[in-house]
């Protein structure tokens, strides 16, 4: 039978800091999907683009976030409490004088002037014992700095600088396992994200920008208390990024900030756009217009011939009128045309080379025409069984 190893595991650990600065990251690359058609009218002329307010009294004018070195500064100051503890899958679970997690609170002695080498004296008090069944498997050993946030059921035990370290137990010539020698170091480095506090703001979220300075996405940052964000330590100092801040105001309003990832506000530009909007494939003929000659001299009517389109053709009468209708193309002439009103059906009438259809339209009102040519748009086309939502 294996025997149960009891180790004593004195954790006088070779704790450092180390601080692993995260590369510059590359600004990233937007990637577009592919767009079909748009029907547009004329591009109108753009406003100028006029600032909107200035930062929102219950915004900041700057946020701390200028390099890491500011980030990690600042979270040390935040630091509460010590945590370090001891794992493997070998342990035996039960024993009264099993220890294998050590927290200490942590006030500085000179007040409110957080030091590193009285946080790292406090991890270097932990002391572990723990039973092992199977003395060839991993133990890791991992300590923390840590910070609260928030009251109440809101409570949060944040971990702002973490690291860890492992390793097996050594057989002894006489057979027995013993801890390897010390010192068992582990190398403490700042989190990834690290708290930031925006006061007055209730959302924060950042927008990373690619080479030509046009957003590619935006996520929004954890809130782990009022007016305190987890932010990307990575993120700090870059100019390729934004961060937004929204403040929801008591009277229902919500007001924003704009920063650039050192730290500096932005402006919020606000531009009016007015709309031209027309249609493709449609000719449009203007009201009471009675005689319509569609052909490639004709502007909306030619867009879709060149396209290979048998153009849709309104017209509008306010009073009773007689029709005057005709249409060509360089290769051919129509046959004929259909024609409906709001009412009733569809209504042929022929199409005589070079002489104008005359038709009496007996009412006022918005009528649909449909050329009819002998081969212009009629091509036929085969569908596979991928078309149309079957299945492929």
């Amino acid at each position: 039978m294996k025997k149960i190893v009891k180790i004593l595991f004195a954790c006088l650990l070779a704790v450092s800091l180390t601080v692993n600065a995260q590369p510059t990251p590359q600004p990233v690359t937007n990637i577009s999907g592919a767009g079909g058609d748009t029907a547009t009218g004329p591009t109108p002329p753009i406003p100028v683009a006029t600032r909107v307010n200035a930062v929102p009294e219950e915004l900041p004018p700057s946020l701390p976030i200028e390099s890491e070195a500011v980030l990690i500064a600042n979270a040390k100051r935040l630091i509460t409490s010590v945590s370090a503890y001891v794992q493997s899958q070998g342990f035996v679970w039960g024993s009264s004088d099993m220890v294998t997690s050590f927290n200490r609170p942590y006030t500085p002695s000179l007040k409110g002037q957080v030091d590193f080498d009285e946080v790292l004296e406090i991890a270097n008090l932990a002391e572990f014992t723990f039973d092992i069944r199977n003395p060839k498997d991993w133990i890791s050993l991992n300590v923390s700095f840590r910070a609260i946030f928030g009251k109440g059921y809101e409570q949060r035990d944040i971990e702002l600088f973490s690291g860890g370290t492992g390793f097996n137990l050594v057989e002894t010539s006489d057979g027995e396992y013993a801890l390897p020698e010390p010192p068992y170091e582990v190398r403490i480095s700042p989190n990834s994200d690290l708290p930031v506090k925006v006061s007055g703001a209730d959302y924060l979220e950042v927008a990373l920008l690619d080479y030509n300075g046009q957003t590619t996405r935006t996520e929004s940052l954890e809130r782990i208390a009022p007016e305190v964000f987890m932010f990307p330590r990575y993120l700090a100092g870059q100019e390729n990024v934004q961060i937004i801040a929204t403040s929801n105001g008591s009277d229902g309003q919500s007001r924003h900030a704009v920063y650039r990832g050192t730290g500096e506000r932005e402006e919020i530009r606000r531009a009016k756009l007015s709309v031209s909007a027309s249609l493709e494939n449609v000719m449009i003929v203007s009201e009471d217009q009675n005689t319509v000659m569609v052909n490639m001299a004709d502007t909306q009517s030619a867009r879709a011939l060149r396209n290979g389109v048998n153009p849709l053709v309104q017209i509008k009468f306010t009073t009773p009128k007689t029709l005057f209708f005709y249409a060509e193309l360089p290769q051919e002439v129509a046959k004929g045309f259909w024609i409906r009103g709001f009412v009733g059906s569809w209504v042929y009438f022929p199409i005589v080379r070079g002489q104008l259809s005359e038709i009496a339209i007996p009412d006022a009102g918005i009528y649909d025409i449909v050329i009819d040519w002998p081969t212009f748009g009629k091509y036929q086309q085969i569908f596979g069984d991928y078309c149309c939502g079957g299945k492929g």
